[in-house]
């Protein structure tokens, strides 16, 4: 036998609430040779009781060693050390004249080498002088030891600060991930599975959407709010105040007409005297556009209006005039051009008269017979004839120009956005929504502390996500997210999925595996089966068409 190590300390163990099973790697005589050093949480020291049960020992005269085994396992926040220590003593005696056993001899020195080395592993964690130097004192080995102690505790305390930081990097990432997911997560899906809540991209399409309901459902609310029996300019819209009514504006209805109104250039026109000029809009009076009006000033430029000698471009003066239809090559009233005018016209109207011989003429309708007796008789040469007129306005309403029936209104042209009151918007119900959902959102994540990003659906094999939890999840839920039409299920319907073991047939199903830092989700090589939505029947799931989220909690 030899003891050809100097090693005589296994440890320090950390607990973890599981582990029973500690190895120590020199060799011992004894199982009373080990001491085994538990220090709490709080870091009281003391020792473990071989008499009492406390632990076994394994490798017993082992060169290399073996293990104690704690009775009960290593609770986290504790720590455990195991040390050679040997009694102080010499009890093999050598008679002279009596028999030699070598092995007595070697067992003997082997035991003083170790007792050596328990020695000098205390030594090392003793305060020492050099020789020569003068010996500590009570107080100053006291202090030395607060020293001791002070550094053990900023041991202790930098490995929790490079626990936390590493904590934090973690969530630091899954505050990226959620962050993307609160920006980007496709519409009608929820960016938590079962919080409600939806991504700004969400929000987005659903506005744009909103944007097409309200140009088409603005009648049908117009015409469900009562109306009061006698509306003023002042009122909102006319409509009776109640709580089924809307409570709109003029100031909002004037932002509604610049977003989903008539664009700047577009044109109305209204029943007044023009002296009154709608919001935003200017009186199409042949005026210039001066640069008071920049946007109907571009628009009107880059849209071939007329300009003066100052550059303005002039508004098309519509006093007296119907407008008419205009677009490049047009084949009705072909080889206009943009913004002429065209005075008024008749359809021609043609005729002829005839007068029989002997016979009188006979006027009607338009014609007049004029001076003269009404006998003479062109073709027996008599000089006694007669004259015929022609007017319109014998059978019909005449006038200085050709017209339809008609009524006078003014033509305006939109020449800038209407201002929206100041003050309109509910900043202090916005305020509290948003408040509302950073509540939920703090609720939720207390509740499910690791929500991976959508995960990979696989036919066969492993999905490895790490959770960052520390420790082993207690527990663990899939949500299955559509993302393609099948089984009944539409895109952002989830389907929440508990892990299980593979059926005998064949061979489906997922199994859930896990660590301290990974969870494994194994899909069985027969794929995954789900019910229908409607009917409850059976079928085996396209991967393609879904994603999978991964939640647990430690």
């Amino acid at each position: 036998m030899t003891v050809s190590s100097e090693v005589s300390v296994a440890g320090p163990f950390y607990g973890n609430g599981s582990t029973r099973t500690f190895p120590y790697a020199f060799k011992i005589l004894d199982a009373r040779h080990i001491r085994a050093v538990l220090i709490s949480a709080s870091g009281d020291v003391s020792d473990l009781s071989l008499d009492n049960g406390d632990y076994s020992v394994t490798g017993i005269g082992s060169e290399t060693g073996g293990d104690v085994i704690k009775a009960t396992p290593l609770l986290a926040g504790q720590t455990l050390t195991l040390v050679r220590r040997l009694p102080l003593t010499q009890e093999t005696s050598l008679e002279n004249q009596g028999a030699y056993y070598p092995e007595v001899v070697e067992r003997r020195l082997d035991q003083m080498v170790m007792q050596i080395q328990s020695v000098k592993e205390a030594t090392e964690r003793s305060l020492t002088v050099e020789p020569g130097q003068e010996k500590p004192s009570m107080t100053q080995i006291a202090a030395a030891e607060g020293y001791a102690q002070g550094a053990k505790q900023s041991r202790d305390e930098a490995s929790q600060f490079s626990s936390d930081a590493a904590g934090r990097v973690e969530e630091a990432f899954q505050a990226a991930g959620l962050s993307e997911r609160w920006a980007s997560a496709p519409e009608n899906q929820e960016v938590v599975p079962g919080s409600g809540q939806y991504s700004a991209l969400h929000q987005a399409k659903k506005a744009e959407a909103a944007k097409d309901s309200v140009i088409a459902g603005w009648s049908a609310a117009v015409r469900n709010a009562p109306l009061k029996a006698t509306p003023s300019m002042a009122d909102e819209f006319g409509f009776a105040d109640s709580g089924d009514s809307w409570t709109i504006k003029k100031q909002t209805f004037a932002k509604l007409q610049e977003v989903f109104g008539l664009p700047i250039g577009g044109v109305m026109m209204m029943p007044g005297n023009g002296n009154n000029p709608p919001a935003g809009f200017l009186l199409m009076n042949g005026a210039p556009c001066t640069p008071a009006y920049p946007q109907l000033r571009a628009w009107l430029l880059a849209n071939g209006a007329s300009t003066n000698g100052e550059g303005d471009p002039i508004i098309e003066d519509m006093g007296g005039y119907f407008p008419r239809g205009w677009r490049p090559g047009q084949l009705v009233d072909s080889g206009r051009v943009f913004g002429a005018v065209q005075q008024d016209a008749l359809q021609n109207i043609t005729g002829e008269l005839s007068q029989a011989p002997s016979i009188s003429t006979t006027a009607t309708g338009a014609f007049a017979r004029g001076a003269g007796n009404g006998t003479g008789d062109v073709g027996r040469g008599s000089n006694n004839g007669e004259s015929l007129s022609f007017s319109a306005s014998r059978v019909a309403r005449t006038a200085m120009e050709t017209r339809p029936v008609n009524k006078t209104f003014s033509y305006w042209i939109k020449a800038y956005a209407a201002d929206q009151a100041p003050g309109s918007a509910d900043f202090t119900s916005l305020a509290n929504k948003v408040q509302s959902v950073l509540t939920r959102l703090s609720a939720l994540e207390a509740d499910a502390p690791f929500i991976s990003t959508p995960q990979t659906v696989i036919g066969s094999g492993i999905v490895v996500v790490e959770h960052s939890l520390g420790k082993f999840p207690s527990w663990i839920t899939l949500d299955f997210v559509n993302m393609q039409t099948e089984g009944g299920y539409s895109p952002g319907d989830v389907v929440n999925v508990a892990p299980s073991l593979p059926d005998n047939y064949g061979g489906h199903g997922i199994t859930v595996s896990k660590t301290r830092i990974n969870i494994m989700i194994i899909f069985s090589s027969g794929g995954v089966y789900f019910n229908q939505k409607i009917g409850g029947a059976p079928y085996l799931i396209n991967p393609a068409k879904w994603q999978m989220i991964v939640r647990a909690k430690g």
